[in-house]
């Protein structure tokens, strides 16, 4: 159950930076369908388990090891008190929102600006060469002509409607 809740941290850190998260598998992931009363309580399960990061103040000394336990505990009692039949359903439900926020965020105008002023920033960069401007430009080109990721569509339209609350998540400051 451990590697659930640091699986889910880690996810949350990997889209806080704008890297999409490559999870290894051995099939494609349990998505599963989110009701709005399940999106609602992964919401605020998630922000209570953000507050719980046991990094948030940079500590790993030997202390860590004895707090990894008490979180464990902490974090299944949020599971558990915002619904979730235990830690793994948390998780799952949690990948799933999250999967359905990377088709809405990955198709969002938001992000297209992003890159626009990305581009914008390297033309501008005098101490870049033309030959060095023009890789960045296309690789920024290339990710953005890329297919998006894939969701159940019911829970992309579910996170759209949700996508303020979802996009702080994913945008807060958490993590290794």
């Amino acid at each position: 159950m451990r590697s659930h809740y640091r699986a889910a941290l880690a996810l949350i850190a990997l889209m806080s930076v704008g890297i999409p998260p490559v999870v290894a598998q051995e099939g494609p992931p349990a998505e599963i369908a989110l009701s709005e009363e399940t999106l609602k309580a992964v919401i605020a399960a998630t922000k209570e388990m953000q507050a719980l990061d046991p990094n948030k103040d940079g500590d790993g000394g030997s202390e860590a090891a004895e707090q990894t336990t008490e979180v464990d505990g902490e974090l299944d009692a949020i599971a558990k008190k915002h619904g979730f039949a235990d830690g793994e359903a948390y998780s799952q439900a949690f990948e799933s929102a999250v999967q359905a926020f990377a088709v809405v965020d990955w198709t969002s105008e938001q992000r297209k600006q992003e890159a626009a002023a990305e581009i914008e920033a390297i033309k501008a960069d005098p101490d870049m060469s033309e030959e060095a401007k023009q890789g960045e430009i296309s690789q920024i080109e290339q990710d953005l002509a890329a297919p998006p990721p894939t969701a159940l569509p019911e829970n992309v339209e579910l996170v759209k409607a949700h996508e303020a609350e979802m996009r702080e998540l994913m945008s807060s400051d958490i993590g290794p």
